[in-house]
């Protein structure tokens, strides 16, 4: 029994340490304090248009109630209202019909697309024909058929957009809080969504966390595009925090919690199984269908709302003093977080409900585990499991990629490997792609060959980008139709790629002007960089000028390092304006390497590379760079590159660089554990 109690007040402590943690911590997010403002509103002639698109399957009880409201807003640029009906059977349509308001536009949802889930089908439906009927329009307005919005609501989230130049603006609708299962589940719904994507974090935009609430999104038409539109997530299930995910790269967003005159459900959760299978829905989903993270989040969730109860009961009927305590200091932490979301629920008697917080968990650990045995995901009755099956991504040619990868023994490669799923594919897809071109502008083929080897390529691209058929003999293409879709990926920067790669055939490269020497550069470099940077996430306010500044400082490197072996090739990488102030007049690249100079002006390139790696640590510094841990694992395996080859001069380059595998290794790890906030 002794030992019992000993682990228990052990479990309790750690509880009580970890509440006062999150209250302490986690950007605040228990204060339930992010609402729009109620004003400065814009005028009616700076009011920019809005359309709104509403995907509903089966709502005929609350449709007319939803699109009143829509249409029933002070916001005088409001152009078009649009409810896509998604297959009914209930009389959806006809009920929305019945308003006869000349902005509204009803149309049918064709038969579900292969690899879309159902919502976000009807939604691009609605999105296409806003455009259609306003392609012009800046904003969309994306909410549920079942959410009621008073008359302001659209005026405060257009200047909320407009002030800060968002490209998402969301809020939390106030959900239905009247039956007792409401009043206990519905309050700690959102305080666990809260705690799971603290608004203010979101709401920050240095920092990578993104989340929206999908029943009130104000999104901003050209973001959407640029993102690669509802495409680019249209296999999501929680489709939401999706959107604001692929939108947060492209400007600021915002999450808030919805007052009672702004965004309020309609739809009443019949007791507790309603909240059960809306739960249920989505928690293993949102857990990646992981029973390891399932695992973890049951013994996370067992601490934080059972042990805390648990440790004072037992403290009290044991007379164990410091168990008593540490369990009553828990639950008051529990507490005192939960309050500012019972307060928002203006929930009555006030302080019964605040305490009610383990309980709210218990039931939630149990629905968790439901969603895990029926696998989760579904809308409408359109059922999800384990996730859409993506067409574009091939399985076979994802392997390839990865072998690719694994066989290269990069030292990148465990840095790659911290990435999500579909972002480390798409990483190890662009590899495989860079290696296979890079592999035949280096092979000992006629230069015919290489020619037609890499217009084999480009034909592969535009295949990819023009919805044809790759050619068969390019197995690898396949790995990377999915991640163009997903990542929006520019098909200027694979061209480019290829572009560099054709720089190298035929006669060799020597000496090249300033222009070719950054024009090969961005091909070879910058080009892979503006690739990467969108897939793993780089807000594009730097996006660019890290892919630049961090492209050329590693190609700039490898030039530096592999000058014996590029002259064995005929190459000559080292610009001449650079070799010309150095009173290198030669061009030809033995007697380049030959030269006594070559050492002052290798130096002199160097420095300009160090240069580069400065102000990509300096961009890498603004932003939250914990998805970019790749990157940083590359800048720092490059700069003790670098550093070497000062140390080690260039008065004889054929001279082997003396940095090991393991170093790299180190080096690369190191790198990788710099990733963090922002540092200004």
């Amino acid at each position: 029994m002794g030992d019992c109690v000993t682990l228990l007040l052990v479990l309790a402590l750690a509880a009580l340490a970890a509440w006062m943690g999150l209250l302490m911590g986690r950007h605040g997010f228990w204060r339930a304090d992010q609402r729009l403002p109620k004003a400065p509103l814009l005028l009616p002639r700076k009011q920019p248009q809005v359309v709104a698109v509403i995907p509903a399957r089966d709502e005929a009880a609350t449709i007319a109630a939803a699109l009143q409201s829509i249409l029933s807003q002070d916001y005088e640029a409001l152009s078009h209202v649009i409810l896509v009906d998604d297959h009914s059977s209930d009389g959806t349509a006809e009920a929305a019909q019945s308003l006869n308001d000349p902005r509204l536009t009803v149309i049918s949802a064709p038969d579900l697309a292969k690899g879309w889930a159902g919502k976000l089908w009807a939604m691009a439906q609605g999105i296409a024909k806003a455009n259609e009927l306003a392609p012009n329009a800046p904003y969309l307005w994306l909410t549920d058929a079942d959410i009621a919005h008073g008359p302001a609501t659209l005026s405060r989230l257009a200047a909320k957009a407009e002030g800060e130049g968002a490209v998402l603006v969301s809020l939390m609708a106030r959900l239905n809080c009247q039956g007792f299962w409401e009043r206990l589940l519905i309050p700690a719904f959102v305080f666990f969504f809260q705690k799971l994507y603290p608004f203010p974090a979101v709401n920050e935009a240095t920092t990578n966390l993104a989340a929206a609430a999908g029943g009130c999104m104000l999104v901003r038409n050209e973001a959407l595009t640029r993102a690669g539109g509802l495409s680019a997530i249209r296999d999501q299930i929680i489709d939401d925090c999706a959107l604001a995910a692929i939108l947060k790269p492209k400007g600021p967003i915002w999450l808030g919690l919805a007052e009672e005159d702004e965004s309020q459900s309609l739809r009443p959760y019949s007791g507790l199984g309603g909240i059960w299978s809306m739960v249920a829905r989505t928690a293993f989903v949102q857990l990646r269908h992981s029973w390891l993270l399932l695992l973890g989040t049951v013994l996370a969730m067992s601490l934080l709302y059972l042990v805390p109860l648990l440790a004072l009961v037992l403290g009290i009927l044991d007379g164990q003093a410091p168990l008593t305590l540490a369990g009553a200091l828990g639950w008051l932490c529990m507490t005192i977080a939960y309050s500012p979301t019972i307060a928002y629920y203006r929930m009555k008697p006030f302080l019964l409900w605040a305490v009610t917080l383990p309980a709210a968990g218990f039931f939630y650990l149990l629905m968790t585990l439901a969603s895990a045995l029926q696998g989760g995901g579904d809308w409408k009755g359109r059922k999800g499991g384990k996730g859409i099956e993506d067409p574009d991504a091939d399985r076979a040619s994802m392997e390839m990629a990865r072998d690719v990868v694994e066989k290269a023994g990069t030292s990148f490669y465990w840095a790659m490997r911290s990435l999500s799923s579909e972002r480390r594919d798409a990483i190890f897809a662009i590899y495989a792609f860079c290696r296979a071109v890079d592999d035949i502008a280096d092979s000992t083929a006629p230069d015919d060959a290489k020619r037609h080897d890499l217009a084999q390529w480009r034909q592969g691209i535009a295949c990819l980008y023009e919805d044809r058929e790759t050619p068969e003999n390019l197995p690898l293409l396949r790995a990377l139709k999915a991640p163009i879709r997903r990542f929006a990926l520019s098909r200027k920067d694979f061209e480019a790629i290829i572009d560099g790669m054709e720089m190298d055939v035929g006669t060799p490269i020597r000496a090249p002007s300033r222009e070719q020497f950054d024009l090969y550069l961005d091909r070879v470099a910058c080009a892979v960089g503006r690739l990467s940077n969108r897939i793993m996430g780089a807000p594009e306010r730097i996006a660019n000028a890290l892919a630049n500044s961090l492209g050329r400082a590693l190609q700039t490197t490898n030039i530096l390092r592999d000058l014996a072996e590029d002259a064995t090739l005929g190459r000559l990488y080292l610009p001449l304006p650079l070799l010309l102030k150095y009173r290198i007049q030669d061009t030809d690249p033995a007697r380049v390497l030959a030269h006594p100079n070559l050492h002052a002006a290798c130096l002199a390139l160097a420095a300009e590379a160090q240069d580069l790696f400065l102000q990509s640590a300096g961009l890498l510094g603004q932003t939250d760079s914990r998805p970019l841990r790749p990157s940083l694992a590359m800048m720092t395996v490059y700069r003790l590159i670098l550093n070497r080859l000062i140390d080690r001069g260039w008065k004889d380059p054929t001279q082997p660089l003396a940095v090991s595998k393991r170093e790299k290794l180190w080096a690369a790890l190191q790198g990788a554990l710099k990733a963090g906030p922002p540092t200004a």
